[in-house]
Formats: C-alpha cells, sequence, structure tokens
C-alpha cells in the first residue's frame, strides 16, 4: 500500500493532526495513518488519532477512526473537531 504524502500535517482552525506514524497492515490489522492531535492556540500535543484503511472484522466492530483525548483537555470537543477534520 501507498500513503498519500498530502496527508502529513492535517491543519485546522483549532487543531492540527501531524502524522507519526503509518502501517501497511496485514492478514489482521488493516493500514493505517496515526497522528498527533496538537491545540494550535499552546502548539501542544493534547491526543493521538489513528485513521484505518479499509475493512475487516476489527473495523466493523470498533469503527475506522480511534482517538484518545489527554485528560487535561477533555471536555472542549476537541475528539469531534478533530474527527470532523479527518
Amino acid at each position: 500500500m501507498e500513503f498519500n504524502q498530502d496527508f502529513k500535517i492535517i491543519k485546522g482552525d483549532t487543531l492540527t493532526l501531524k502524522l507519526i506514524e503509518t502501517c501497511v497492515g496485514d492478514d489482521k490489522v488493516i493500514p493505517f495513518y496515526y497522528y498527533e492531535i496538537y491545540l494550535n492556540s499552546i502548539s501542544s500535543t493534547i491526543g493521538k488519532i489513528s485513521i484505518r484503511i479499509g475493512y475487516n472484522e476489527h473495523s466493523y466492530i470498533n469503527g475506522n477512526v480511534g482517538y484518545e483525548i489527554d485528560e487535561p483537555f477533555r471536555g472542549n470537543g476537541y475528539a469531534k473537531i478533530t474527527v470532523m477534520m479527518t
């Protein structure tokens, strides 16, 4: 699989996603992009998001987007903004 290089940095008004890893997958893991989530106003990492490309049993159960927002930043709607950016 070839990953699109246009997605190394995805910048929005509030948040920026910076690519930290890609995985081509195997017979159990589908390919994915893995990003750190930055809050633009403080240039600090506030969490991570993975975007899985394709379909398998795991994605059927867990979906194609997984994210985590660090505890001090929860409750501000950043996960919603992040998912809408991707």
